[in-house]
């Protein structure tokens, strides 16, 4: 049962997927106070993507919630 359920998320585990990106310039961008997301989620896809040799940027901006370019 268990892996009849889980079998119906994988596409959402992100690690799968980053070799799929070799190649291409990717950016991140989270606010650092996010609370619907949690900046460890971009900041540990960062680390894979790195590992995988993606060329990738990533930026926190300080203090900011999920939408950072509309916290008030």
């Amino acid at each position: 049962m268990k892996s009849i359920l889980e079998s119906c998320i994988v596409e959402n585990d992100a690690d799968q997927h980053v070799s799929n990106l070799y190649g291409l310039p990717v950016v991140t961008r989270v606010g650092s106070a996010d609370r619907t997301v949690h900046p460890w989620f971009l900041r540990r896809i960062y680390r894979l993507l790195k590992e995988e040799g993606v060329k990738v940027n990533h930026t926190e901006v300080k203090g900011m919630e999920h939408w950072w370019w509309d916290t008030v």
